[in-house]
């Protein structure tokens, strides 16, 4: 059952200036510890960069807006042929909320970039 949707789209050149005036501490509030250490071995692009921050936004927007849930909760991952998943901190995740699947679609395009949540409880 379909517990919760987010979506979210943002101009791609506002994420980037966001990241050129605040390089360190954008990347600091954006990825989690896991994604930090992905960048280290190979930096995000930045439309990477957006698709990441317009899912984080779309999942906490499907989860209603969870105020413990910050970015840095959040891991994206994606798999050899490019899908990307999730996870929580399970920490931060409400109880309710702990058996949930979380589904998420990212894309891009020269200006935009788009992210959709589903959480589906099983």
């Amino acid at each position: 059952m379909i517990t919760g949707i987010g979506i979210d789209i943002a101009e791609n050149q506002r994420i980037i200036r966001l990241h050129q005036k605040h390089p360190n501490g954008f990347l600091e509030k954006l990825l989690s510890s896991a994604e930090i250490k992905a960048s280290a071995a190979k930096k995000p692009s930045a439309q990477q960069l957006c698709g990441i921050f317009v899912a984080k936004e779309a999942i906490i927007k499907a989860l209603g807006g969870v105020n413990q849930i910050s970015f840095p909760d959040i891991t994206i991952t994606k798999d050899k042929l490019g899908k990307p998943s999730v996870t929580i901190n399970p920490k931060k995740m409400p109880q309710e909320l702990q058996e949930s699947r979380i589904h998420i679609s990212i894309s891009h395009e020269k200006e935009y970039s788009t992210g959709l949540a589903i959480i589906e409880s099983l």
